[in-house]
């Protein structure tokens, strides 16, 4: 389907929001955000059909490792720059169908007068050594890959660093790379680490979040999260598992495939998706 390993996977959200004004329960989501390791930002449209339509909305240099649908129809990545950009939906209906036009023949250039020979720069005095600043990098931006984008509702991210951040500054440390990260309904965030654990992040300390709970998720890191309509926690991990909990409870587990998992969603009907290294989007089967 794309050019490169699935990364990431987020559900749209206009068109969440068009199937609940519908009261819509049945089906696969329709349109999905894709991103993949070779930097694409896909939109795939009909995405219950056997025969999805796969649309290229945007190509960088960095692999996009994460993926937050915005409320007004654009999409947040994170990438392995270190950075999290920002699409409004216009510039994605753009990029979408845009082709660049065709080039306008050059004019002659008219030839050069001679320049008049320059008066001899008087020698600049030596500048005093500028001292370092305490830190190079932005409060927003993380030191290494940024994994995971969401929004709370202000946007956040996670990554290599080990801290979950906000565009004011660090809200949680976690002390070991954060891979995966989800919202849940009461405004809480789940973290998932590249130890296999999950952290519940409840809303308060110093920082603005505190690490409420943690416990043992999976064998490998954790690579991906999703909230179903119902208030269920889904992970996917390295080990190739899917699981689904409530709290800290299991709930679910779904047999390995054998290969990386990059990214989980759910559709608005609860049915479970997760993306892989191997470049394919495959529905998950659970009760």
């Amino acid at each position: 389907m794309a050019a490169g390993s699935v990364t990431a996977l987020a559900q749209d959200r206009q068109d969440r929001q068009d199937r609940q004004d519908r009261q819509e329960t049945q089906g696969a989501q329709r349109r999905l955000w894709c991103g993949t390791r070779a930097g694409q930002i896909l939109l795939i449209d009909d995405a219950d059909q056997p025969k999805a339509r796969v649309r290229q909305v945007y190509e960088g240099r960095d692999a996009v490792l994460a993926l937050a649908a915005r409320p007004d129809g654009g999409v947040a990545a994170a990438t392995s720059g270190g950075a999290v950009l920002e699409f409004s939906a216009d510039r994605l209906a753009h990029a979408a169908t845009s082709r660049p036009a065709p080039l306008t023949p050059l004019t002659p250039l008219t030839p050069l007068t001679p320049l008049t020979p320059l008066t001899p720069l008087t020698p600049l005095t030596p500048l005093t050594p500028l001292r370092p600043p305490a830190s190079l990098t932005p409060p927003s931006r993380h030191a290494g890959w940024v994994w995971a984008v969401a929004s709370a509702p202000e946007l956040v991210s996670c990554g290599d660093d080990g801290t979950v951040r906000a565009p004011a500054g660090v809200l949680a440390e976690l002390g070991v790379a954060a891979r995966a990260l989800a919202v849940l309904p009461d405004g809480a965030l789940v973290v998932g680490t590249a130890d296999g654990a999950l952290h519940h992040l409840a809303r308060g300390g110093q920082a603005g979040f505190r690490v409420a709970a943690r416990w043992q998720a999976h064998a490998a890191a954790v690579t991906g999260l999703a909230v179903s309509p119902r208030g269920l926690l889904a992970s996917c991990s390295e080990d190739g598992v899917v699981k689904v909990w409530r709290g800290a409870e299991l709930r679910y587990a779904a047999p390995a495939r054998g290969d990386f998992l990059t990214s989980c969603a759910f559709s608005p009907d609860g049915a479970l998706v997760a993306a892989g290294y191997d470049g394919q989007v495959r529905r998950v089967p659970w009760p």
